[in-house]
């Protein structure tokens, strides 16, 4: 690496406060790295610790003031989230700086960095930090209406679902007392858990699903995953042929099941299988639209009671959920260079 700020954002609440812990190895990690580096080959970091939104909004704003080569992400996806949302311009639908996005995993599932390589550990702790060696990946953007009738523009880098996966990670983002204890133990163990509490309560959600402008296709979805990365939700993983820097989104569907037939998927989704599967789809498209649909399904099962039309659905967006009526996707090709 030549000579050149590399600014580190610590989120050191992440992961149920073992982000912490995880934070203190780590800059031992890069001071030792920092200090055995060379004239040629030198690093020099910048280490912020954050707390809050806020602050690491605060923190990429300096960043940018510095003219940093690199902002590494010490946390978990939801803080990757943050921070290239804080990086992105919603006027330009590009960077603020042109500089490259590395991550340490400090989180619970760390998909940004997934498949695992020993080769990019650091502390022990999966990561991506080597600004010289980049590669330029799209990046999504969602733009939703939120339950005020407010329109929002949010970025993603891994994947968004609507029903089932979203759900579920609003529920893992809750105080729950039982999650919080399993999460502390064995974040795979949690996922599960999870899983089947929802599992029990979930119903699929009628929508129009439109994609790049044409008509609608009316869905009772269990759950339906616009995707740039194959990894989801810890140890699962679709197997459809997404490409990082194609300009294009994987949009894979679970239509109609009853709880035995999605439980089964959800086992195939830890096996990495996903495509002939029965009631699944699969298309590519570069824009993707969702509504509630404007009429009941003609062909409802006992688990598909539909919720009132009027009603919203959880949208995740990198592990992050918010309350939408409404939601579109576009692909912005090669907006972001990621570290190696």
């Amino acid at each position: 690496m030549v000579k050149g700020l590399h600014f580190v954002i610590a989120n050191v609440t992440s992961n149920s406060g073992k982000a912490l812990r995880r934070w203190e190895k780590v800059q031992v990690a890069l001071k030792q790295l920092e200090s055995s580096s060379s004239r040629v080959n030198q690093f020099e970091f910048e280490l912020i610790e954050t707390r809050s939104i806020a602050e690491g909004k605060a923190a990429v704003d300096r960043a940018i003031e510095l003219n940093a080569k690199s902002i590494i992400v010490a946390g978990g996806d939801g803080t990757i989230n943050a921070v290239l949302n804080a990086l992105m311009d919603p006027d330009t639908d590009r960077p603020k700086l042109d500089c490259a996005l590395g991550a340490i995993g400090l989180g619970s599932s760390n998909d940004f960095q997934k498949p695992f390589s020993e080769r990019l550990d650091l502390a022990g702790f999966p990561s991506k930090i080597n600004s010289e060696d980049t590669s330029a990946v799209d990046v999504g953007k969602a733009s939703y209406i939120d339950i005020s009738g407010v329109t929002h523009t949010q970025y993603f880098i891994l994947n968004s679902s609507v029903g089932f996966i979203a759900k579920g990670n609003a529920f893992f983002n809750t105080k729950n007392k039982l999650l919080m204890a399993l999460k502390r133990v064995h974040v795979e163990t949690a996922i599960i858990y999870t899983a089947m509490v929802n599992l029990i309560k979930f119903k699929p959600i009628e929508v129009a699903l439109s994609l790049d402008g044409q008509d609608p296709e009316m869905l009772m979805a269990v759950n339906i995953s616009i995707l740039k990365k194959r990894h989801v939700a810890g140890g699962m993983s679709y197997d459809t042929p997404i490409v990082s820097d194609d300009g294009m989104f994987d949009v894979n569907v679970f239509t109609e099941m009853n709880q035995f037939e999605f439980l089964k998927s959800v086992f195939n989704l830890y096996q990495g299988k996903f495509l002939g599967q029965a009631k699944t789809k699969h298309w590519r498209a570069s824009e993707v639209t969702i509504k509630r649909a404007n009429r009941k399904s003609n062909n409802v099962s006992y688990l598909s009671t539909a919720a009132p039309l009027t009603a919203p659905f959880h949208l995740e967006l990198d592990g992050e959920v918010q309350l939408v009526r409404e939601v579109k996707y576009s692909v912005i090709p090669k907006a972001i260079k990621l570290c190696g």
